[in-house]
């Protein structure tokens, strides 16, 4: 794991490697991050968790974990979303992940939900990202919370309409669950 200062870099591409006999077991490699995680906040280090984490029954349980226990501590969602033909070209140029096939992705595709504030977030922030010599590089972002959410849900409209169908269903049954 990488630190900086009082951040903590937890990322579950560097857990497989580490764990190599769990490698595909997600059980034990978000078990390990979730736990590296609450251990860092505990000791008031920032965190930064890196992990697709497509799904919003994964991002909760993290979430009221770390509010049960570090209620001023804030979590923000970086939410980058490409559509899945970028991801899947993106996927092909990565090295040490031949497991994720183009048929994987449309997979995970199909669980993604977006984040929601006050559910599994307090804001989601997206970047606006801009290729440069190889690297991507932050030019803007924009934070959304639940104050101006339907700006984010506009945007995110623009990117992916059919997810957008999905969150507005998932978002009435996450609010009426609590």
């Amino acid at each position: 794991m990488k630190a900086s200062n009082n951040t903590m870099y937890i990322s579950s591409d560097e857990l497989r490697d580490e764990f190599l006999e769990h490698r595909d077991n997600h059980i034990v490699i978000f078990s390990e991050m979730h736990k590296r995680t609450l251990n860092a906040l505990e000791q008031g280090r920032d965190v930064i968790y890196d992990s697709t984490n497509l799904e919003l029954k994964y991002r909760r349980d993290l979430y009221d974990k770390v509010k049960k226990n570090n209620d001023d501590v804030i979590v923000i969602s970086v939410w980058i979303h490409n559509r899945v033909e970028k991801a899947i070209s993106q996927s092909s140029k990565r090295t040490g992940r031949s497991d994720v096939s183009s048929e994987l992705i449309h997979q995970m595709y199909q669980t993604m939900e977006l984040p929601l504030p006050d559910i599994d977030c307090d804001c989601i922030l997206v970047p606006r990202l801009q290729k440069v010599n190889e690297e991507y590089k932050i030019v803007s972002s924009q934070v959304f919370a639940e104050s101006n959410l339907e700006q984010f849900i506009e945007y995110e409209k623009t990117v992916d309409s059919g997810l957008v169908e999905k969150y507005n269903k998932k978002r009435k049954e996450q609010i009426n669950e609590r």
